[in-house]
């Protein structure tokens, strides 16, 4: 039988021994839990719910989270766990996940759409103002429950950074995969600029619970989505690019630099999720067009498709269209850059689904689009979607 090493912070350790010797230990013993006890409850301060995180290690999985009370449960388990429980930061939500089976595969760069896509872009940590919008446009019931049948959520990236409640989104979204291709849906979530960051160690926008985390665990915070991780090895098969039928869908969007190389997008869409979290000087040392996807031009961080400032290199209307027409594709939708509501540009070639999540659902604004067809509605988080005109 072969056991996994306790990689866990606090370890007891039994020991055989006289009735003298036992006793003296046994205070010992108890001396020690009490100090641990009272390091675990002095490091969890100010921390609230999240997680879980698990890593794998040689033939052992360390499950780390933390519960409504604040508490770290760090612990090994000698086998991957079939379920889990995910708690929101506030406690309000908490749903069962199970976990996949077989190792998790990349979506084709293009398939075919559905009779409606939800799409939204950048939650940012944001469950409240997610789930609200997936639960009124009927992509999932109040228990977090897939229900939009053979339909699609698109997600166009950056579940990290600023909001406390980016593990529940990576949960939900990893939870929605699995029961929608059981009815033949299917959950897109692409990369984006802040995945990127977190994943390689930057992390000036993350908020302070997992920083918190990651300290008193005396570990990176990048080391809970390295790719021994349950979370590193889902999100490195997630797409940059992806194509529904005649729309393609990128976070940032695709400048003349990047339509200059005539990459293929399955190329890319594995060249990105490869190095993803990769530092800056590796990526330089490689250069090329590996080092262009993940530069200001490049399709995780462009913003001249949105944006006329000439400091974003903004692309005209008609080498838009030539992009459209090299890629067979009418509309390209984007996130990335933040607008008040639900826009369109590039003469409606482009629309840009990034808002504001909490401040346009409490405004009763855009907070992403439904797609039927050759119709576009904008849809929100407390009342019927409108169509785009």
């Amino acid at each position: 039988m072969t056991y996994c090493q306790n990689i866990s912070k606090k370890s007891i350790f039994v020991i055989y021994t006289n009735h003298t010797q036992m006793k003296i230990i046994k205070k010992i013993l108890v001396l020690i839990l009490l100090v641990s006890i009272f390091q675990l409850e002095t490091f969890a301060q100010g921390l609230t719910p999240d997680g879980p995180y698990i890593i794998k290690t040689d033939n052992c999985y360390q499950y780390i989270s933390i519960d409504k009370k604040g508490n770290i449960i760090n612990k090994t388990l000698n086998n991957k766990p079939k379920r889990i429980k995910v708690l929101s930061d506030n406690s309000k939500h908490s749903f069962d996940v199970r976990l996949m089976e077989n190792n998790p595969q990349r979506t084709n760069a293009r398939i075919d759409e559905p009779d409606k896509i939800v799409v939204v872009s950048d939650p940012h940590g944001d469950f409240e103002s997610l789930y609200q919008t997936l639960v009124n446009n009927k992509v999932i019931d109040k228990k977090h429950n897939w229900i939009f049948g053979n339909n699609q959520l698109m997600v166009i990236g950056d579940v990290f950074d600023r909001g406390d409640d980016c593990t529940t989104i990576l949960w939900l979204l990893y939870k929605l995969e699995q029961e929608a291709s059981m009815v033949g849906g299917v959950v897109h979530l692409l990369i984006g600029n802040h995945e990127d960051m977190v994943l390689k160690g930057d992390d000036r926008y993350v908020n302070n619970k997992y920083i918190t985390l990651a300290d008193t665990l005396k570990i990176e915070h990048k080391a809970l989505y390295a790719t021994n991780t349950i979370f590193g090895e889902w999100l490195r098969t997630k797409n940059l690019i992806q194509i529904i039928g005649d729309n393609l869908f990128v976070h940032g969007g695709l400048s003349t630099d990047f339509a200059k190389t005539k990459l293929n997008i399955d190329n890319i869409n594995a060249t990105v999720t490869h190095w993803l979290g990769t530092d800056r000087e590796t990526l330089a040392a490689k250069g090329g067009d590996t080092e262009m996807l993940y530069r200001t031009h490049g399709p995780l961080w462009y913003r001249g498709m949105v944006y006329d400032d000439k400091k974003y290199n903004p692309i005209s209307v008609e080498s838009t269209k030539k992009i459209l027409e090299a890629y067979d594709v009418k509309k390209i939708i984007v996130g990335h850059s933040i607008f008040e509501d639900i826009s369109l540009k590039q003469d409606g070639n482009v629309v840009t689904v990034n808002v504001r999540p909490e401040k346009n659902r409490l405004a009763n604004k855009g907070m992403g689009i439904m797609i039927e067809g050759n119709e576009f509605s904008v849809i929100y988080a407390d009342k019927p979607s409108i169509k785009m005109q």
